[in-house]
């Protein structure tokens, strides 16, 4: 699954026994005038890259892939 937005958050819900690899990018331009994030309660490793900010992890073994973009926002990632 793939979900793409530009200037708006993404939100997603996961069965917490759910296998999936996650990968989320948050591309921040430059003089952006906010703080954005990405917020999860999932145990993901965030790192900023060039003033991106990437979030991945294999859950639970690993599995379905998820793709999350967006531009400009906040990105969450939560377990259910």
């Amino acid at each position: 699954m793939q979900l793409e937005a530009t200037g708006g958050d993404v939100t997603i819900r996961i069965p917490a026994d759910h296998a999936t690899s996650i990968r989320a990018d948050l591309d921040v331009s430059r003089g952006a005038r906010q703080d954005y994030r990405i917020y999860t309660d999932l145990p993901l490793i965030i790192r900023e890259d060039d003033g991106d900010i990437i979030g991945e992890e294999d859950i639970n073994g690993g599995g379905d892939r998820i793709a999350l973009s967006t531009t400009n926002s906040d990105i969450h990632i939560l377990s259910r």
